[in-house]
């Protein structure tokens, strides 16, 4: 009887041993899968950022101070045509009109949270590493 018992725990032992190895291959595959699968993502995402150009400029206009009103006859304003929309800016000093040009413009109005979605992208791609 003692040896039945014996061999049932001794059966039993050797079929932990055997989940536990499967679970350990599993686990080394999965593993693997989640490095492979970085890798995968961070070269796509390159890929998207090189896409739209390694090179943007942004601009982000503030609000104009109170003595930027008061010294000069000054405007900002942004264009509407589509074209432009979100890409442009007009500023207008001393009757004189420059118009400029980004790949996008932040209003005075744009928030932090804006300003980070658009560049987190950026973000990104410097924390992973790339150049």
């Amino acid at each position: 009887m003692a040896d039945l018992s014996a061999l049932k725990t001794r059966a039993m032992f050797e079929e932990q041993k055997r989940i536990i190895r499967e679970l350990r291959d599993q686990l080394a595959d999965k593993e693997f899968q989640v490095v492979e699968g970085e890798k995968l993502r961070k070269k796509l995402h390159n890929t998207v950022l090189e896409l739209k150009g390694n090179i943007r400029v942004f601009c982000r206009v503030r609000p104009l101070l109170r003595e930027d009103r008061s010294e000069t006859d000054m405007a900002v304003s942004y264009p509407t045509s589509m074209e432009m929309l979100g890409r442009g800016i007009e500023l207008v000093q001393n009757g004189q009109k420059h118009v400029f040009t980004f790949d996008k413009v932040f209003n005075h109005g744009a928030s932090q949270q804006e300003v980070f979605t658009e560049i987190s992208q950026l973000v990104q791609s410097a924390l992973d590493g790339y150049k």
